[in-house]
């Protein structure tokens, strides 16, 4: 049976199947390869699965393929000889006896149950167990209606001061009759609901429409919880949430939006009993000032009888409300923002936290207009020791203050964050260093370490390529190999570095 709901479980996302399968004949000859020979080595770890019964899939091809004038045709499909067992069960194969409701409502199930997902409700747990001011604490609890007639599984719930407070998890597309179904249910029956985010960046993947029917109807509000808010709820004892927020202003006789960000206690936050939301900043409200400061009528309906006039004053209001895309281009150059950012790095021990990121957000806008993609909070892990790694081998000494030889620099690497240990080598590589470690490795450890490591088969291997930008531009020698690498149309690259292949 042809399958089109796919989850690629090395990355924890769905695939979509329309841009998988444009790619050529050779490369999809090799998936099918790669995906049967992951299987084979590790049943309990297949590389992509059923989205609705997360059973391993194979890659299939038309058996007609081998005709004249005939193109290749590929689909994904169960695992034959899982699928012919008596035992073997799979929603999808009576996905047509099912009605649309029910169909969404299966999907959105099957989203949520990510190890990200599970991952988020153990961080909302974990929140709110610190703090005194919340009781009753469930992970996927029922929680029943007034007239007992109804019920809903929140991912977490628990009692605020006596008002019943429920989290939902938002990590994929959630559909907006889920979100609406969710926010009458708990209005109706006395509760708040609030959406959770894991990750959130205020940028154009903010805009996806399945993210803005959160945050936009939660008074511009989007809440996220993480392992750096889990740290700051235990040391403080107070349920901590990182909020972004858009906060109106006027610029040019006009309103526009800035997106803000706040770490902020629950216990601080604004709770509507009208509506039931729960928010930082009141956007809303601020809004209706400003628009009163402009002279502009609440309702444009108002302005004229004539339809042609309503529709050019709802445009303009509209207008009104959109981000300011005004077109802007970096202040610096690339190598005076790496002097910059390197003289930063290098003081770093003697900032506190929020002094280094008053002048790492001004780098990072910079970075962002030349298109060069950054973590925001850098001294969070794992950035922090990534990036002393890379410059240790950058400039052939330990960076930061906890290390002292570099031998340490690539074993700390190896230990914590091996997903990156290819990338430190490669840096050696093209800074022409390849051999200082075992220079200095008067011991044998690291050598015969790495040694182990290079032995393991490219399956086992694990690379992180969120940072490849950022390295390359730390390390400008790359000259965008190391992009190549990332983007590689295969698992695993063959772009050389310096002579040597990454495989």
């Amino acid at each position: 049976m042809k399958l089109i709901h796919i989850i690629d479980t090395d990355q924890n996302m769905w695939i979509d199947v329309d841009v998988f399968f444009q790619q050529s004949e050779m490369e999809l000859t090799q998936w099918r390869s790669q995906i049967r020979e992951q299987y084979k080595r590790n049943k309990t770890k297949p590389h992509f699965t059923c989205a609705w019964c997360q059973s391993p899939v194979t890659l299939a091809r038309r058996t007609d393929h081998m005709q004249i004038n005939t193109s290749a045709t590929f689909f994904f499909r169960h695992i034959p000889e899982l699928e012919n067992t008596p035992n073997f069960k799979c929603p999808v194969k009576h996905i047509k006896q099912l009605s649309e409701q029910e169909k969404t409502a299966l999907k959105y199930q099957i989203a949520k149950e990510t190890q990200l997902h599970k991952l988020l409700k153990e961080n909302i747990y974990k929140s709110l167990q610190v703090d005194e001011s919340f009781s009753d604490i469930h992970i996927e609890q029922v929680r029943k209606s007034i007239d007992l007639k109804q019920w809903r599984r929140p991912d977490v719930s628990s009692l605020y001061k006596k008002q019943l407070v429920v989290f939902e998890g938002q990590l994929s597309t959630t559909f907006l009759n889920v979100i609406i179904d969710r926010k009458i249910f708990y209005q109706d029956n006395n509760a708040c609901l609030l959406w959770i985010f894991n990750h959130f960046e205020p940028t154009e993947k903010a805009k996806k429409q399945s993210m803005q029917d959160i945050y936009y109807n939660n008074n511009a509000n989007a809440f996220v919880v993480n392992a750096s808010t889990v740290a700051q709820s235990i040391q403080t004892k107070a349920f901590t949430l990182e909020c972004h927020y858009l906060k109106p202003e006027i610029k040019n006789n006009q309103i526009i939006n800035q997106w803000n960000t706040e770490f902020v206690e629950f216990q601080n936050l604004v709770q509507n009993e009208a509506t039931k939301q729960i928010y930082f900043f009141d956007y809303e409200a601020e809004y209706r000032k400003l628009k009163q400061k402009l002279g502009l009528r609440h309702s444009y309906l108002q302005e004229s009888k004539n339809q042609k006039d309503k529709l050019k004053v709802q445009k303009y209001i509209e207008s009104l409300e959109q981000v300011d895309l005004e077109t802007k281009v970096p202040s610096k150059t690339k190598s005076e923002l790496l002097a910059e950012f390197t003289e930063l790095w290098v003081k770093t021990h003697y900032l506190t936290d929020s002094q280094f990121n008053l002048q790492w957000f001004s780098i990072r806008k910079e970075l962002e207009l030349m298109g060069i993609s950054t973590p925001k909070y850098l001294l969070h892990a794992p950035y922090k020791t990534v990036v002393n790694s890379i410059l240790s081998a950058k400039f052939g000494y330990a960076v930061g203050n906890n290390i002292n030889d570099m031998v340490s620099v690539a074993h700390n690497l190896m230990e914590h964050h091996p997903a990156y240990i290819k990338h430190f080598m490669l840096t050696l590589k093209v800074t022409g260093k390849p051999n200082l470690l075992n220079e200095r490795d008067s011991s044998g450890k690291w050598k015969e370490r790495y040694k182990k490591y290079t032995q393991q088969s490219e399956d086992a291997k694990i690379y992180n390529h969120d940072l490849n930008q950022f390295i390359e531009f730390l390390v400008p020698e790359f000259e965008g190999r190391l992009i190549s690498w990332g983007e590689g149309s295969t698992p695993y690259s063959n772009a050389q570095f310096g002579g040597v292949s990454q495989k």
